[in-house]
């Protein structure tokens, strides 16, 4: 059967709000995965601009693997599900570490991803003004030099260390029905979940009427209506 696989990210309010509410119950088949759910560090509001790309992906690094320095266009989130993430860049190049269940919401900037612990890394990250044709982000492509106000920091890494990427997903972002002007923001706020699930909808499915928080989706194959 044709089917339309789709990313889901949704900000939640809280922990406590992660049920959607249906005002009418769904009908067909559907099939998802979770892909991850953590609590947002940072806050950001971030401008959705019709025809930029926006990236996904599941990431692993193993004990000691690093990213190399890489340059971030848009605002990223960074899920954690296992292990810690390092984090050094942006303004004054300070790392910053996030452990499972923690999300960094990091800005526009210059950064590296590294795995200082004893214990496989493994996060799911969401990229949103994307170039395009860019080499997948965080793992392919060449690095960046060291930023010139880093100081006391790792060099960079020529290619990727132990990083592998799976669950890659790229869309462009189209204009919005539903907002005045097509203009919209995704808010994601401190201390509120973000959330991933990969969707496998089978022809005829029908979520029916629904309530649920600001999502951006990613369509793979068919037709999402």
């Amino acid at each position: 059967m044709r089917r339309t696989p789709s990313i889901v990210a949704v900000v939640l309010t809280s922990a406590l709000s992660m049920t959607t509410a249906f005002a009418t119950p769904p009908t067909g088949e559907v099939k998802f995965k979770d892909m991850t759910r953590a609590q947002a560090v940072e806050s950001a509001t971030v401008p959705i601009k019709p025809g930029n790309n926006f990236a996904s992906g599941s990431y692993s690094v193993a004990p000691g693997g690093e990213t190399g320095w890489r340059q971030l266009h848009g605002t990223s989130v960074l899920s954690v599900n296992k292990g810690k993430l390092n984090l050094p860049g942006g303004d004054g190049c300070a790392a910053k570490e996030y452990g499972a269940g923690q999300a960094a919401v990091v800005p526009a900037g210059t950064y590296m991803v590294h795995n200082a612990g004893s214990a496989p890394l493994e996060f799911f990250g969401w990229f949103f003004d994307q170039v395009a044709g860019a080499p997948k982000p965080l793992a392919e492509g060449p690095t960046e030099a060291t930023p010139a106000n880093c100081t006391g920091v790792m060099a960079a890494a020529a290619s990727p260390s132990g990083v592998s990427l799976t669950d890659p997903a790229l869309g462009k972002l189209v204009p919005s029905p539903f907002r005045e002007r097509n203009a919209a923001t995704l808010e994601i706020k401190a201390g509120q979940d973000v959330y991933a699930s990969w969707l496998d909808i089978s022809p005829g499915w029908s979520s029916g009427w629904l309530s649920h928080k600001p999502a951006a989706n990613i369509v793979q194959t068919g037709e999402l209506s």
